[in-house]
C-alpha cells in the first residue's frame, strides 16, 4: 500500500494574495474615511461661518435700531419732561 500523505497547508500564493487583498481594502477604507472626515469638516465649519455671519448682522441691526431710538427719544421733548418727572 501507498501511503498519500494530505496535504493541509494553504498555498503560498493564496495566503499571500489574501494578505495584500486584505491590506488594499483597509488601506483604501482609511483614505475614504479620512478624505469624507476632511469634506464634512469643512462643510460644518462652512455651515457655521454662514451662521456667524447671519446672526453678527441680526446683532448689528438690533444695536443700530437701539442707538436710533436712543436718538430719536433723547432729542424728544415730551420725553424729556418724562424723564424728568
Amino acid at each position: 500500500m501507498v501511503d498519500h500523505k494530505v496535504n493541509t497547508r494553504m498555498p503560498v500564493k493564496a495566503t499571500v494574495g489574501f494578505t495584500v487583498f486584505a491590506a488594499l481594502v483597509i488601506t483604501i477604507g482609511f483614505l475614504y474615511y479620512r478624505d469624507e472626515t476632511s469634506q464634512y469638516h469643512q462643510q460644518v465649519g462652512i455651515e457655521l461661518d454662514a451662521y456667524d455671519s447671519l446672526k453678527n448682522a441680526k446683532i448689528n441691526r438690533c444695536r443700530n435700531e437701539r442707538l436710533a431710538d436712543e436718538g430719536s427719544l433723547s432729542q424728544s421733548l415730551a420725553f424729556a419732561d418724562l424723564y424728568t418727572q
